[in-house]
């Protein structure tokens, strides 16, 4: 049987120093993604990473 994924929505604030930023922005715009967008993607990467890792 197919697994079901379920998406929920979530907010959150993240404060960046000013390099950090300015990285992440460049990244978004290559990647045609709002700066939220690239964080979001980012963090989902990371964590399904880390999750095929455990």
């Amino acid at each position: 049987m197919a697994e079901e994924h379920q998406t929920k929505r979530v907010q959150i604030s993240i404060h960046l120093d000013e390099a950090l930023r300015e990285l992440l922005e460049a990244a978004a715009r290559r990647s045609i993604r709002s700066l939220s967008g690239e964080a979001a993607y980012r963090i989902r990467e990371s964590l399904e990473a880390e999750q095929s890792a455990a």
